[in-house]
């Protein structure tokens, strides 16, 4: 449960507007990421939960560094990550808000009584994850997990595109 330090960045002749465009088109599920830290609820949304392995099973997120969360999760061994669905778009925007620290944790949808980490009853996967590896890159640290536990329900995901959350259109056709 380390920290790998990464090579510093080389300086990047690429316009930044023009890559947060481009990232801006690309859809991501939204995902609570929670944990305990020194006996309270810490928490962030995040769109970076991918998977890493199924044998063995491992996701990894990034978080950046000046989020809120970013060094309770750091000191953690435990975490629990959420994926949201359409009807969780309430909790997403609180989590992705820095300016309302306070009024995280307060729908009746959320278990404080946990030893493991903060839970939230919505969502349409929950992961209780063990943290392995954290390594330091430019303005993120990406962490490493093994899964512990995964539930799952029905529902229709949360997405992040084009700087807004959104939810997922179906083809009412079926792929041929």
């Amino acid at each position: 449960m380390g920290l790998v330090q990464a090579l510093a960045p080389a300086p990047s002749r690429l316009d930044e507007a023009r890559l947060r465009d481009g990232m801006a088109r690309l859809a991501s599920g939204v995902t609570l990421i929670t944990c305990w830290a020194d006996g309270a609820p810490v928490g962030l949304a995040a769109t970076s939960l991918v998977s890493l392995s199924v044998n063995p099973p491992r996701l990894l997120f990034s978080v950046r560094r000046a989020a809120s969360a970013h060094d309770a999760l750091l000191k953690a061994g435990r975490c629990a990550a959420v994926a949201l669905a359409e009807a969780d778009l309430d909790e997403a925007q609180l989590f992705a808000a820095s300016d309302v620290l306070g009024r995280r944790f307060k729908s009746p949808a959320w278990r404080l009584n946990d030893p493991f980490a903060p839970r939230y009853s919505g969502g349409v996967a929950r992961f209780d994850l063990a943290i392995e590896h954290r390594i330091r890159a430019a303005e993120h640290t990406i962490l490493i997990a093994e899964v512990l536990e995964v539930a799952s329900q029905p529902g229709a995901p949360l997405l992040y595109f084009e700087r807004n959350f959104a939810g997922l259109v179906q083809d009412p056709q079926p792929a041929a």
